[in-house]
């Protein structure tokens, strides 16, 4: 009976982590596509409004909820270095092109015409797109691959420990 309770608990626990590991890389995911809105929508300001960089941070990451964007909301002084730590600390683990096109944006957001500012945001955003895909897709790949070895592995612990 014992080796039966410990049997489920190995191959439970290795599901979970699998499990586990699929969740990051689907927060991952939804956090770049939410970043492909924040960035739609900068566009979009920028083109039928006019808006300093920090009313347009504030209007854009207020209302997000994948992430905690708080850094962003509190951009008051220095915008550029600002922008740069604000993406530090709220991608860290996101990936790195994504973190990268991100924070070119404070190379251009506020310095230049509206127009520049668009073209600018235009490519981050074609960048952060091509990300976003090839991150689903490969995802997507790799999701049952994933699970299905996490319980095989748990299979294999309990043959080992049984």
């Amino acid at each position: 009976m014992l080796k039966l309770i410990l049997s489920s608990a190995i191959i439970t626990v290795s599901f979970l982590t699998a499990f586990d590991i699929v969740k990051q890389e689907s927060k991952k995911v939804r956090q770049i596509g939410e970043l492909i809105l924040v960035v739609r929508q900068m566009i979009s300001l920028i083109t039928f409004s006019s808006m300093d960089v920090y009313q347009l941070c504030e209007t854009c990451f207020s209302s997000r909820k994948e992430c905690d964007y708080s850094h962003f909301l509190s951009i008051r002084r220095d915008f550029p270095s600002e922008w740069a730590r604000a993406c530090e600390l709220t991608f860290a683990d996101i990936d790195k092109r994504v973190l990268d096109s991100l924070s070119m944006v404070s190379n251009f957001l506020g310095a230049y015409d509206s127009e520049s500012q668009i073209s600018g945001l235009s490519a981050v955003l074609d960048e952060i797109t091509a990300v976003h895909a090839e991150l689903s897709s490969k995802l997507e790949k790799n999701r049952r691959l994933y699970l299905s070895l996490g319980a095989f592995a748990g299979l294999m612990l309990c043959l080992i420990v049984i």
